[in-house]
């Protein structure tokens, strides 16, 4: 099963609630599709460093996505730079705030 680890941005202590950069929800609420911001929002609330299975049958129940919205959805976090696919084992590094919009802001 593959894994998913979670790099998140330091904002201050943790809860029981999830914070989010003002800054980069902006951001993807332009640039993400319905089904990538599902996703997105699912990965991005939880804490900086956890891993968790990516599994998607565990999303689809969790957040409704269907089998093609789930691909769709991963297909298009990668292609926007927030998800990416380590070849060299079955895991994914998910990225709150995309990795091409940190290589255009240098």
């Amino acid at each position: 099963m593959a894994l998913v680890h979670i790099n998140r941005e330091k904002l201050g202590a943790p809860g029981d609630f999830m914070t989010l950069n003002k800054r980069n929800l902006e951001l993807v609420l332009n640039e993400l599709t319905h089904s990538e911001l599902r996703l997105y929002l699912f990965l991005v609330s939880n804490r900086d460093g956890y891993t968790m299975p990516f599994s998607k049958q565990l999303i689809q129940n969790r957040i409704g996505l269907s089998k093609n919205g789930f691909y769709l959805a991963r297909d298009g976090l990668i292609k926007k730079g927030f998800l990416v696919f380590n070849l060299t084992g079955d895991e994914y590094f998910f990225y709150e705030q995309s990795l091409q919009n940190n290589i255009s802001d240098i």
